[in-house]
C-alpha cells in the first residue's frame, strides 16, 4: 500500500459566485445555446468552495491530502466522449466547461485537476500530462496525470481512481507526456526529455490560466472562506 491510501474527508461550506465571473469561449457559448443547457451556479459554487477549503488547508495538512481530495473531486463528474458531447472526434475543454455542461473525456478530468493543483500553489514541474495506452494490445489512447514525488511517477486517473505509482499500473503503456517545460518520450515507464512543449498546450495552458487568475484569486477565496 502507497502513501496514498489513506483517504480524507473534507466538509464544504457554501459561498456565491456569479455565473458572469466566467469568461466562456465563443464556441462553447454556441455549444451550450445549441444543448438548451442553462449553466447552474450550484456547480460552479461547489468548485469554488471546494478550492477555498484546500486553500486554507494546504499548510497544515500533506501534500498527498490535497492530491487526494483534487483527484476525487474530478473523478466524481461524469465521463462523456467528445463525439457524443461536442459532436467532435477530439475537443480539449477547459476546467469551466467541464464543470458547466456536466462532464467530460480523459483529457478533462487530466486538464481539471492539473490547473486545480497548480493554482493550489503545487510546482508545475512535478506533473506532466502522459498520453497512454491501457493494454499492450490497444489502439486505444489514454490520458492521465502524472505526479512526481521522492523519486516516484504517480498516477491520477478516471479509470483507476486509487493513486497508484506507475510501476504499480500494469495496465499502463505510457507513450509520450507533456508539460510547459517540454515533450518527453517514455522509456521503461520513465520520461526523457525530447522536444519542446506542443504548441497546441501552451495556448490552451495560457488562455486557462488567464481565466483562472480571474476566477480563482487566492487571496479572493481566502476573504470568502472567513
Amino acid at each position: 500500500m502507497n502513501e496514498f491510501a489513506s483517504t480524507f474527508f473534507i466538509v464544504f461550506s457554501l459561498f456565491t459566485t456569479q455565473v458572469s465571473d466566467i469568461h466562456l469561449s465563443e464556441g462553447f457559448t454556441k455549444f451550450l445555446n445549441s444543448k438548451n443547457l442553462i449553466s447552474s451556479s450550484s456547480d460552479i459554487n461547489e468548485w469554488r468552495k471546494h478550492q477555498a477549503k484546500l486553500l486554507k488547508l494546504k499548510n497544515s495538512v500533506n501534500d498527498n491530502l490535497i492530491i487526494g481530495e483534487v483527484n476525487e473531486f474530478w473523478n466524481n463528474k461524469d465521463y462523456i466522449s467528445d463525439i457524443n458531447h461536442y459532436g467532435v472526434i477530439d475537443y480539449w475543454a477547459k476546467p469551466i466547461e467541464m464543470i458547466i455542461s456536466g462532464g467530460g473525456d480523459c483529457e478533462d478530468y487530466v486538464f481539471g485537476k492539473y490547473f486545480d493543483l497548480i493554482e493550489l500553489g503545487f510546482n508545475p514541474e512535478k506533473f506532466q500530462i502522459l498520453t497512454t495506452k491501457i493494454s499492450s494490445d490497444s489502439t486505444q489512447k489514454h490520458m492521465v496525470l502524472v505526479y512526481l514525488n521522492n523519486d516516484n511517477y504517480y498516477i491520477l486517473d478516471n479509470v483507476n481512481k486509487y493513486i497508484k505509482t506507475i510501476s504499480e499500473r500494469y495496465d499502463l503503456y505510457p507513450d509520450y507526456s507533456f508539460n510547459d517545460s517540454g515533450t518527453y518520450l517514455w522509456l521503461y515507464k520513465k520520461p526523457l526529455k525530447t522536444s519542446e512543449s506542443p504548441v497546441k498546450w501552451m495556448n490552451f495552458s495560457n488562455n486557462v490560466k488567464k481565466e483562472f487568475n480571474s476566477f480563482f484569486n487566492p487571496t479572493q477565496l481566502a476573504l470568502n472562506e472567513k
